[in-house]
């Protein structure tokens, strides 16, 4: 399932892109969210950062889910490498601890200038999870969390 995700700044993209990388706002970002994290690899050559990061959520999975990945969180190591010359733009690729051969899930983050003091922030994605008769359903709720958060 392909999701698209458009969100506006009264910025210019280089002072977007400035917020997005300041360990501050990410502090911010990640309040209230009930989700542990451990940086694996943070590194930056030839103008690409590699971030690596593992995110632990502390809510479980619906029971169905559960039931059908045979485990009731679902930790993952979020991979992200960031272009930081221009076009700036990040890739990324999620990859779950328990059941890795039966999800794909990748994106891409975008940020376009609309002019001077405007920009927009574009998040394209791929999620797909290959397990009968719930995968479909499990696809369409990650995307519904995703959207909303």
């Amino acid at each position: 399932m392909n999701f698209e995700l458009r969100h506006f700044f009264p910025c210019d993209s280089a002072t977007l892109w400035s917020v997005i990388h300041d360990p501050a706002y990410q502090e911010a970002a990640n309040q209230g969210v009930e989700i542990d994290r451990e940086t694996l690899e943070d590194r930056t050559v030839a103008g690409v950062r590699t971030l690596r990061v593992r995110y632990k959520p502390r809510k479980p999975l619906p029971s169905p889910v559960a039931r059908a990945l045979g485990t009731e969180t679902l930790s993952y190591v979020m991979e992200q490498r960031w272009t930081m010359h221009p076009p700036q733009h990040m890739r990324w690729t999620l990859t779950p601890d328990v059941g890795a051969e039966r999800v794909r899930c990748r994106g891409e983050l975008k940020v376009n200038a609309l002019g001077d003091e405007e920009c927009e922030r574009i998040i394209t994605g791929e999620l797909t999870v290959s397990i009968p008769i719930v995968g479909g359903k499990i696809e369409q709720k990650v995307i519904e969390e995703v959207k909303a958060s």
